[in-house]
């Protein structure tokens, strides 16, 4: 998934080398710093983490035990009769462990948007938001087509509507997009929009605009209603904007062993203590619904700094690292695989109506097959659309 601005948490690449600050460099601005060799910058950090969020997305998206059945095989998926031990492990890894990836997105987002930006005036705000409509704006377009006819049956035309639409017709902010994974990339949008006002509000205030949105978010409270002004999207992504605005490196910071080890020992205390209380496990041993936000949301936090951290620990003085040559793919894996999610849960909802009833072991192995199997055609329809340069920037927005 490749980029030529390198500007977005899922885009950017280790293939291409022309990020914003290169590009206004070459063309003589002086208002944004020229880009240091990639293994002194985050670049192959970032590139590490695209596809294993991207793939975190998809296991959230298709865990089981939010289904009452699967759909299209009408096989009910009583979770309630499963093991204990089956729902605990599914609720680890797709709703506690996995929940680090949009804010690892957006803390990425926010920082690669002002890096090496010395002054954020017309011209640059222009130029930053032309590339967005091209590597956001078009492929939002084109994949929520493309969601609304291949899931016309589970969405409507208001639903279409909704999906290019900035304000929410309720309290709650619950209008996503036809192709729901993308409200991250309408937030992203929107955010950009008010990327000078992250600016004016880092450069006057420092760090209080991401700690205020961050606290918000830790006790789950927060503006939610307008799109793009959640307090997880503001607070990720103004942390990154503050990183790079204030000259800090995020990786250089997380990649340190003391706060690898810091955050390893929080985030293992915190999910566990998480998954105790998640209201999926809770309803299964007899306590009902229990979700505590602050406890979730310290897992996530604690997640987020050691990826970044075990990410900038591997790219350190080397040119590629195990994922970052799949970095390409993270896109169409991302927006992709909500459409597959119909026709892979009918083909699992035979293979359910064949085996029941059915052990929790199996309700693992149905889970982790639709993820394998997801992860897999997307990234095969990423490469195959990648010979076609005119489909490929169609799809991707030129990644």
């Amino acid at each position: 998934m490749h980029h030529s601005d390198y500007c977005d948490s899922i885009e950017g690449s280790t293939a291409r080398h022309s990020v914003d600050a290169g590009a206004a460099t070459s063309a003589g601005d002086p208002k944004i710093l020229s880009e240091p060799k990639r293994d002194a910058g985050p670049w192959l950090a970032f590139d590490s983490l695209r596809y294993p969020m991207a793939v975190l997305v998809v296991i959230i998206h298709y865990n089981l035990l939010t289904f009452k059945h699967i759909p299209y095989g009408q096989v009910e998926l009583s979770i309630r009769h499963c093991a204990t031990w089956a729902q605990m492990a599914l609720s680890y890894v797709a709703c506690i462990a996995a929940d680090m990836a949009v804010p690892t997105f957006f803390l990425i987002s926010g920082y690669l948007m002002f890096y090496r930006v010395e002054r954020f005036d017309r011209a640059t705000y222009a130029a930053k938001l032309r590339r967005r409509a091209r590597s956001l704006l078009v492929p939002y377009m084109v994949w929520n087509l493309i969601a609304y006819f291949a899931l016309h049956s589970s969405y409507s035309l208001k639903s279409l509507l909704l999906s290019f639409s900035f304000c929410s017709l309720d309290a709650y902010g619950l209008n996503f997009p036809a192709d729901l994974p993308l409200w991250f990339v309408r937030d992203l949008m929107a955010l950009s929009l008010a990327s000078p006002l992250v600016w004016l509000a880092v450069r006057c205030w420092g760090c209080a605009l991401p700690l205020a949105a961050l606290a918000f978010w830790w006790v789950g409270r927060g503006p939610i209603w307008v799109i793009g002004f959640s307090s997880v999207a503001v607070g990720f992504y103004s942390l990154g904007a503050w990183a790079a605005i204030s000259g800090r490196s995020v990786t250089s910071w997380a990649a340190q062993p003391r706060m690898i080890a810091a955050a390893a020992a929080v985030w293992a205390v915190a999910s566990v203590a998480d998954l105790a209380t998640f209201h999926y496990v809770a309803r299964a041993v007899g306590f009902g619904k229990l979700n505590i936000d602050w406890l979730h949301h310290t897992a996530i936090l604690a997640g987020v700094a050691l990826a970044l951290g075990l990410a900038s620990r591997a790219a350190q003085g080397r040119s590629r690292t195990l994922t970052s040559p799949l970095a390409r793919h993270s896109f169409m894996v991302f927006a992709l695989h909500i459409v597959l999610l119909p026709h892979l849960m009918k083909a699992v909802g035979r293979l359910a109506g064949a085996v029941a009833p059915y052990s929790g072991a199996m309700l693992l192995a149905m889970d982790a097959t639709m993820v394998l199997l997801a992860v897999a055609l997307c990234t095969a329809a990423s490469a195959l659309t990648a010979r076609v340069p005119w489909l490929s920037r169609l799809l991707t927005g030129g990644r």
